[in-house]
């Protein structure tokens, strides 16, 4: 081969016209623009950007990407060696060649980059509307650095403690908070069959008011655990179709107490018969005449051990009816 194949090979043209060729670690032509005095390429375009680990290209080779779409950089710099290059696009940021103090972010500030120190000892990041700021939580909230927060009062008002003690005598869930503390839903009318819950219902005032008054109402009522739980209903509507009550399963076949229940045919006299829970009821039935289920008639429950629960109440019976007791075992 002669002299000028040989430049030609090198990409060089002894008339001073860089000249195209394919390299190894490209699929196309490579133009190389300039090589160094030991023949490493400094500076070449096409349409390929050279393999990484390829041979020839000089510690910050660059080169020019011809076949980037537009809006893309198409300039890359070998920050490999010459033996083994690896061409990073010139404007893309590396993690790893960012320089930054332990600890700390990178934080835009009027347009260019910042660095936050975010170390501090259990404090967090807050935004204000403009920029970011590492803060330690104040006043009546602590955390530590595990991320265990305590809160010390609630608006001045009620301690840690005192929460606990409204809630459940140990520690509170959110869910007890939210069940003790949100006025919002106090009152609950209860219009069809369904179940009774702790989170929907405990602790509420559970409003028996079917629309018609003419549709049967089966209410369940959640597992008895020893919880405390307290559940009221107060009729709203008459439903002559029936309001009945009825524990979880048969296993909750354990109510303890009585109802009252005001026989209008005695007004004047002995108006009023105790029915206390037989053994074995289960189930609790308002049917709007003997039984009670009168406009303002109530039955409160409360779960107060496994599998017991204990009921009191006041029912009313209409003139021209004879009182009977709410309780049956029909589950």
């Amino acid at each position: 081969m002669g002299l000028l194949g040989k430049l030609a090979k090198l990409g060089l043209n002894p008339w001073g016209a860089p000249v195209s060729s394919t390299l190894a670690g490209t699929s196309g032509q490579i133009l190389v623009l300039m090589r160094d005095k030991n023949m490493d390429i400094l500076h070449a375009t096409g349409t390929d950007v050279p393999a990484n680990a390829t041979a020839g290209y000089a510690k910050g080779c660059l080169f020019i990407d011809r076949d980037v779409v537009t809006g893309t950089t198409g300039l890359y710099e070998n920050i490999g060696t010459n033996t083994s290059c690896n061409f990073n696009a010139i404007g893309a940021v590396a993690a790893g060649e960012i320089t930054l103090a332990t600890g700390s972010i990178l934080l835009g500030t009027a347009g260019v980059a910042a660095a936050l120190d975010g170390k501090g000892d259990a404090k967090i990041l807050v935004g204000n509307g403009t920029t970011m700021t590492s803060v330690a939580l104040s006043q009546d909230v602590t955390m530590t650095n595990a991320g265990v927060v305590t809160i010390a009062k609630i608006n001045n008002l009620a301690t840690a403690a005192e929460v606990n003690g409204v809630c459940d005598g140990n520690t509170a869930t959110a869910a007890e908070i939210t069940r003790t503390c949100d006025l919002t839903g106090r009152v609950v009318t209860l219009v069809e069959t369904g179940a009774i819950t702790e989170i929907l219902h405990e602790g509420r005032v559970c409003m028996l008011g079917e629309v018609g008054g003419n549709a049967l109402v089966t209410l369940t009522l959640p597992e008895a655990t020893g919880s405390g739980a307290r559940y009221k209903f107060i009729v709203s509507v008459l439903n002559t179709s029936n309001y009945v009550i009825v524990v979880a399963d048969t296993t909750n076949t354990n109510f303890i107490g009585n109802v009252i229940n005001q026989d209008a045919d005695l007004v004047g006299t002995i108006a009023a018969i105790m029915y206390p829970a037989p053994a074995n009821a289960d189930t609790i039935t308002l049917n709007g005449t003997t039984t009670g289920g009168q406009k303002g008639d109530w039955i409160e429950l409360i779960d107060v051990a496994a599998d017991v629960w204990f009921v009191n109440g006041v029912v009313s019976c209409p003139a021209g009816s004879d009182t009977a007791t709410p309780f049956s075992a029909a589950v």
